[in-house]
């Protein structure tokens, strides 16, 4: 929509008619507080369906990642839930034992070997995070330095394909 110059983007498609980059393929899995380490491995997915979850906005990725994991299951996503907005207040509201939530596989398991959380081993999945800038605006000589920096802080090839996500043809 132009208000924005560029941006990063979780989820598998990042929008429409824009310019995006992929930086790397995070898995996400199922975190619960380490109280309920019992509940949580005996659990189907009805059962973790049924338990309080820490969910983002409807709007974020974040909230798609988790009705994408239960659709594949043909479970209803969960209903009961404390609304958090960002990844650090999601970690510690799990780590509190106020409920379940989706976490980056890496930071799950340093909390898990910390103690401080369980992981369901049912419940993984990969996504992508993106770099974007709208489409038509990627020779803009600040967004070019920024797609290049990104490549070297991400480790990626200096050839690292961006690619163009056309708009929808109406």
């Amino acid at each position: 929509e132009g208000r924005r110059d560029a941006s990063f983007y979780f989820g598998d498609a990042p929008g429409r008619d824009v310019f995006a980059l992929k930086l790397r393929e995070p898995v996400y899995c199922v975190a619960a507080p380490a109280a309920w380490a019992d509940r949580i491995k005996a659990a189907g997915w009805a059962e973790i369906a049924a338990m309080p979850w820490i969910l983002t906005p409807a709007i974020s990725t974040h909230n798609r990642l988790v009705t994408r994991l239960f659709e594949q299951q043909g479970i209803e996503p969960p209903q009961r839930c404390v609304e958090a907005d960002q990844e650090a207040v999601i970690e510690t509201l799990v780590v509190s034992g106020v409920g379940v939530s989706l976490l980056r596989e890496e930071l799950a398991q340093a909390r898990a070997a910390a103690g401080e959380i369980c992981i369901w081993d049912k419940g993984r999945l990969r996504t992508a995070l993106w770099f974007v800038c709208a489409a038509g605006r990627e020779e803009d000589p600040l967004l070019k330095a920024l797609f290049a920096l990104l490549r070297e802080i991400w480790q990626l090839p200096e050839n690292a394909p961006a690619k163009r996500v056309p708009a929808l043809s109406g």
